[in-house]
């Protein structure tokens, strides 16, 4: 067991809001998940090209068990998220310089990761 692996968990939550035209919520543990998946196909398999399509139309993240999604969401649905996680691993920890870890940089550290903001959205307030 690494230093990174015995973090704790960070206790993340997000009471809901509304911003103009859109609302802001904390997904739901399960209700939320296709329409997550369906956003990170559209963005991340489809538009940027960081994964191969395998015809489902849906990308599960490789964190998504412990990620917690935030959405924000209009009349239409889900125009934009942010996954949030504060248990290692982490995503960027293989990035650090040999001498470092993630426990070196931060006594609890949280990554934000997948910002996707539909593209009709962007430039505006959701992001």
């Amino acid at each position: 067991m690494t230093p990174e692996d015995s973090q704790p968990q960070t206790e993340l939550a997000l009471a809901p809001f509304r911003s103009g035209s859109f609302s802001v919520r904390q997904a739901e543990a399960s209700a939320d998940r296709a329409a997550i998946h369906a956003l990170n196909h559209r963005i991340f398999v489809e538009e940027l090209g960081q994964y191969r399509p395998d015809g489902s139309g849906q990308h599960v993240d490789k964190f998504d068990a412990k990620n917690r999604y935030f959405l924000a969401e209009n009349e239409s649905g889900l125009i934009g998220m942010v996954a949030v996680h504060g248990e290692a691993p982490f995503s960027f920890a293989d990035r650090l310089p040999a001498h470092a870890t993630v426990a070196s940089l931060a006594e609890r550290p949280l990554e934000v990761r997948l910002l996707a903001v539909t593209p009709e959205h962007r430039g505006g307030r959701v992001a």
